[in-house]
């Protein structure tokens, strides 16, 4: 008896060695099959980057476009929009993927996302970028500025508290 148990715990461990190899293969198959389909989807080539403004109350202005790396901003160009409050920034070529800003002469700022979206439209009143912004083109800075109006209505009902909190006794 003593002698067969060995056995069969000498062939649990083979079929356990099997198992695992196979394992381990289909695990490689699987991740060489993935990055060979994300090299296939990254040769799509980009867009030029195009955007198009419309800014209720500002006309006959320059905004500066800045890219941002990191800690370092750099200075992409600037443009003019017109009496109507309408204009459109054209390249040649695609920007690379971050964040970029449009600054106003009184140095407020508009925000921008750039990846795969290249070519958008950004409406909205300069005197409250954030609650009457409404792009079309860019899914990413859709949800941005989704994202800041939310932060906004979260940071009034956290300042209500902070009032609050105040009030309370340190001890309490």
């Amino acid at each position: 008896m003593g002698g067969s148990g060995k056995a069969i715990n000498i062939i649990s461990v083979l079929n356990m060695k099997k198992t695992i190899r196979l394992f381990f293969l289909l695990t490689l198959l699987l991740c060489n099959s993935i990055i060979g389909f994300s090299q296939t989807n990254t040769s799509v080539e980009k867009k030029p980057f195009q955007v198009q403004l419309k800014i209720k109350n500002f006309t006959n202005g320059y905004l500066k476009l800045i890219g941002m790396y990191g800690d370092q901003n750099f200075g992409i160009d600037s443009f003019l929009v017109d009496a109507h409050g309408n204009a459109t920034y054209k390249m040649d070529s695609s920007l690379p993927g971050g964040l970029y800003i449009l600054i106003f002469p009184d140095m407020s700022l508009v925000q921008m996302l750039v990846d795969k979206d290249q070519q958008f439209t950004m409406e909205f009143d300069k005197d409250d970028i954030v609650n009457t912004m409404n792009v079309t083109g860019s899914e990413d800075n859709k949800l941005l500025y989704y994202n800041m109006k939310y932060e906004a209505f979260l940071s009034k009902r956290m300042d209500a508290v902070v009032e609050q909190m105040k009030k309370v006794d340190k001890k309490s």
